[in-house]
């Protein structure tokens, strides 16, 4: 079997710290990670449903909760996303 360094060291969550780490805000690579997943989800939302999604849209520009804007979907927040990251999981 062939190996690479990488492959040796283990993985990140077997790695625990004595005490939190000083700096507890979230890297920049985090941030534009989730910036980029959501947007991917707000784009899948609007290419399965238009009018599911102008509903929703509609509703948080009258300053609804995302969480209850979603509902035009016939399903919850936590749903849609469980279907949006299957979907983009089986496409690749």
């Amino acid at each position: 079997m062939q190996g690479t360094r990488a492959s040796k060291k283990p993985p990140v969550s077997r790695h625990r710290f004595d005490r939190a780490p000083a700096k507890t805000t979230p890297s920049w690579c985090l941030v534009v990670l989730a910036y980029r997943q959501a947007g991917m989800f707000v784009n899948s939302l609007h290419e399965s449903d238009r009018p599911a999604f102008d509903r929703t849209m509609s509703a948080i520009l009258d300053g609804r909760p995302f969480a209850e804007a979603v509902v035009g979907y016939h399903n919850d927040a936590r749903s849609l996303w469980q279907e949006f990251t299957k979907s983009n999981f089986q496409q690749k």
